[in-house]
């Protein structure tokens, strides 16, 4: 869901809902939790997707790889420190590497 730069309460607000692909929910999800203070639980990536798990751990490297404020510990990621703050650079090197190496995610129909 996408709004306008007005508030939602305001008569004048206006928001556009958009059809995300699999892997943009995936990102979607991935971005909503990494910056958290609970992070990104992988089981719950686990229970909501379909993915290689081979493919996921070369991701979980590349993540790691990209800053010692990137954590993993005990099956969850999370941003240490002030990275917290830097949640669109982290976006756009997600997507990027989701992309670019063609990682194929299904979302899981409960």
């Amino acid at each position: 869901m996408r709004r306008d730069n007005t508030s939602l309460s305001s008569k004048e607000s206006s928001a556009t809902f958009e059809i995300l692909s699999d892997l943009g929910f995936f990102i979607c999800h991935c971005m909503t939790n990494l910056g958290t203070k609970n992070g990104l639980d992988i089981s719950v990536l686990k229970c909501r997707f379909i993915y290689n798990q081979e493919d996921f751990f070369k991701f979980i490297d590349y993540l790691l790889s990209l800053s010692r404020a990137v954590v993993f510990s005990n099956d969850v990621i999370y941003l240490d420190g002030y990275e917290k703050f830097k949640l669109n650079l982290y976006l756009r090197l997600i997507r990027d590497y989701l992309v670019n190496n063609c990682f194929k995610v299904n979302f899981k129909f409960l």
